[in-house]
């Protein structure tokens, strides 16, 4: 993964090489693509499977599992629709770097 950290956090959170951390994101920043290819300026995307979908009103959360982990993404209703995503189907998770958190235990 590829994130975006001030020096001041990495004091903050005292972060040195070889620590472990957690990767977090809001599902709402998860972009969803299907059949993608070519160039894009996000640097995180994982391949995956959707493995459920629960309808809202107006979003839908997809869930999608990749890499033995599973990811909440938040879309449209319409975007789902336009884009027939269906379970079953692969996607990719697109996330931009300066949306990720980074977490570690104290």
């Amino acid at each position: 993964m590829s994130v975006i950290v001030t020096s001041a956090s990495c004091e903050d959170m005292r972060l040195s090489v070889g620590d472990t951390i957690y990767v977090l994101v809001k599902g709402t920043d998860i972009m969803l693509a299907k059949s993608f290819s070519g160039m894009l300026s996000a640097r995180n995307r994982a391949m995956g499977i959707v493995r459920q979908i629960i309808q809202g009103d107006v979003l839908s959360k997809v869930f999608v599992e990749s890499q033995g982990d599973m990811l909440h993404a938040f879309i449209t209703n319409n975007s789902l629709k336009e884009m027939s995503i269906r379970e079953g189907d692969e996607v990719t998770a697109i996330v931009k770097s300066t949306e990720l958190i980074l977490s570690k235990e104290a």
